[in-house]
């Protein structure tokens, strides 16, 4: 397992990613299965799994003093999730300056490191709203 703690700490994009973002507090059965999921597909397509959380919890930092209290401290969260054999795991530290980042920027960034092929929201877990898929896509061409 790899801990990335910026994005910029990657020299080369994931080989065939698949990735799920959230925040993973608890690590529950939901999450386990979800990971489950990742590593399957990343599997099947010779790829590698992927998580990206962020630290701390995003509602901690735009709304501070309402943030939810945390089940599982940030450092039992990332051995848990390294326990489960996911290859990647993306610790991203959520602040206002990283908040304000445009979507588009963020997404061009993001995609510079993690590789996002035409059709890939299609095979999400849920069906991604039409509009997400297109911002992504226009994102991309840019």
């Amino acid at each position: 397992m790899t801990l990335i703690s910026d994005l910029k700490q990657l020299k080369e994009p994931l080989k065939n990613p698949v990735l799920t973002i959230g925040n993973f507090d608890g690590m529950h059965i939901g999450h386990l299965a979800l990971f489950d999921k990742v590593k399957e597909r990343a599997k099947k397509i010779n790829g590698q799994s992927a998580v990206m959380t962020f630290e701390p919890h995003p509602i901690k930092v735009m709304l501070p003093g309402n943030g939810p209290p945390l089940i599982t401290p940030i450092h039992q969260k990332l051995r848990l999730m390294g326990d489960t054999g996911i290859d990647v795991i993306f610790c991203i530290p959520f602040t206002k300056k990283f908040a304000a980042t445009p979507a588009r920027k963020f997404v061009k960034e993001f995609i510079r490191i993690i590789p996002w092929p035409a059709g890939c929201l299609y095979q999400s877990v849920r069906p991604v709203p039409l509009a997400i898929q297109r911002f992504f896509h226009s994102s991309i061409a840019r």
